[in-house]
């Protein structure tokens, strides 16, 4: 696809997804594409490399909501950091969680 076309699309999934929870969703100021798979040091790596203990003393700091902000991705999952299995947790763990937070309070998420 065209650069165009890319941005098209993103931004058309980006935009319907958050439509439902908001009256006006802006138009991004700026965009940034990445060719991870022609970056001269990712070399096909699954998972970041983060220095010994890191994740183990820290690791729980990745998911702590902020505000009314839930963080996903394979780096915020309990096990299998880096693979697309965790990936997936962390997504129903999210999902849960915002769930749970609509279900439990109408102040959590203003429209």
């Amino acid at each position: 696809m065209s650069r165009a076309a890319r941005y098209k699309q993103a931004w058309g999934q980006f935009r319907d997804i958050f439509a439902n929870f908001v009256e006006h969703v802006p138009q991004p100021a700026n965009t940034l594409e990445m060719g991870w798979t022609k970056q001269a040091f990712f070399l096909g790596a699954p998972c970041l490399v983060i220095a010994p203990g890191v994740l183990s003393s820290l690791g729980t700091e990745l998911v702590k909501l902020v505000e009314n902000i839930h963080f996903v991705g394979t780096e915020t999952a309990a096990v299998w950091r880096g693979y697309i299995e965790g990936a997936v947790r962390s997504g129903q763990r999210g999902g849960a969680e915002v769930s749970q937070a609509l279900s439990t309070s109408s102040d959590a998420y203003p429209r």
